[in-house]
């Protein structure tokens, strides 16, 4: 197994890396990323409480991988790992100091992206990121020439991507 370690995470660089854009009923053969919940899961409890959910957490990782030990195409992405020992600092949780905050989620997501996602179908989430932006966007003028001009180029975008992909819908 050709692992590679990533800040203070190791990360499994066989996951196969995604290059077709669609639901998930495109792809021929399966692939399931389990991941465990990135929160700290307690309000105050007492040292008992904390303790049982510690290792429930514990459990529902181990189960997690002997899971993937026994199966092919099963991996796990330690965003519960990231968040506690990467991002253990309160500046990366939000205002509950329970749950992560934008700059944690943003963090975790890049790291999942560099794992899973090829640059291929990361550059095809970002034109239709892009084209999405574009369709809510609130014109100041809706009859102006530049506004016009941003509609045509958005519709040009929108059949470029859907020559590509034909199930792509906007």
């Amino acid at each position: 197994m050709t692992s590679r370690i990533k800040s203070s995470i190791k990360l499994n660089r066989n996951f196969p890396k995604y290059t077709a854009v669609g639901s998930a009923t495109s792809f021929s053969v399966s692939e399931v990323c389990f991941s465990s919940s990135r929160t700290k899961i307690w309000d105050k409890p007492d040292i008992d409480e904390k303790n049982n959910i510690i290792q429930s957490k514990a459990h529902l990782i181990a189960a997690i991988h002997e899971n993937i030990e026994a199966r092919q195409r099963t991996h796990y992405f330690s965003s519960y790992e990231i968040m506690m020992d990467e991002l253990r600092d309160y500046r990366f949780y939000a205002e509950d100091m329970v749950h992560a905050n934008k700059m944690a989620v943003n963090y975790i997501w890049e790291k999942f992206r560099e794992v899973w996602i090829s640059s291929e179908a990361y550059k095809t989430m970002q034109e239709v990121d892009d084209i999405q932006k574009g369709l809510i966007h609130k014109p100041f003028n809706k009859e102006s020439v530049a506004h016009q001009k941003f509609l045509h180029n958005l519709k040009v975008k929108q059949k470029q991507l859907q020559v590509q992909f034909p199930r792509i819908q906007f």
